[in-house]
C-alpha cells in the first residue's frame, strides 16, 4: 500500500508544480492588465478634457490592443491550468485504478505546455507594444 501511495504522489507532483508556476504567471499578467486598463482610462479622461496632444488617440488604441492581448494571454493560462488539473486527476486515477491512459496524459501535458507558450508569446507582444506606446507618449515614433 505504501508503494501505491508513493507512486500516486509522484505522478501528481509534476502537474501540481506546473499549476503553481502558472499561478505566478497569472499574477504577472494580471498586474500588467490592471496597469494597462488604468492607463487607458487615464488617457481617455485626459482626451475628453480637450487639452490632449493629437497622439493620444494612437496611445489609447495601443493600450486597448494591449488589454486584449493580455486578456487572451490570461485565458490561455487558465486553459493550461484546467488541463494541468485534469492531468492530476487522470494521473491519480491511472495509478489507483490501474488504467492505461498514457497517451491521454501526454496530450494533457502537451496541451498545457502549448497554452503556456501561446500565453508567453502574447505577453512578449504586449511588452513590445508597451514600449511603442511609451515612444508615442514621449513624442518619438518608431
Amino acid at each position: 500500500m505504501n508503494v501505491i501511495f508513493s507512486e500516486t504522489l509522484s505522478a501528481a507532483t509534476a502537474p501540481l508544480v506546473l499549476v503553481s508556476g502558472i499561478g505566478i504567471l497569472v499574477l504577472t499578467i494580471n498586474a500588467r492588465y490592471i496597469q494597462a486598463t488604468s492607463r487607458t482610462r487615464e488617457l481617455y479622461d485626459h482626451s475628453l478634457a480637450g487639452n490632449a496632444p493629437a497622439s493620444i488617440n494612437q496611445e489609447i488604441d495601443l493600450l486597448v490592443f494591449r488589454c486584449r492581448l493580455l486578456k487572451y494571454s490570461f485565458a490561455t493560462l487558465v486553459l493550461s491550468t484546467i488541463l494541468s488539473s485534469c492531468l492530476v486527476m487522470v494521473s491519480l486515477l491511472d495509478k489507483l485504478l490501474g488504467l492505461s491512459v498514457s497517451m491521454f496524459e501526454i496530450s494533457l501535458i502537451g496541451g498545457s505546455c502549448l497554452f503556456i507558450l501561446v500565453s508567453m508569446i502574447l505577453l512578449f507582444v504586449d511588452v513590445l507594444l508597451s514600449m511603442k506606446a511609451t515612444m508615442i507618449h514621449i513624442g518619438r515614433s518608431s
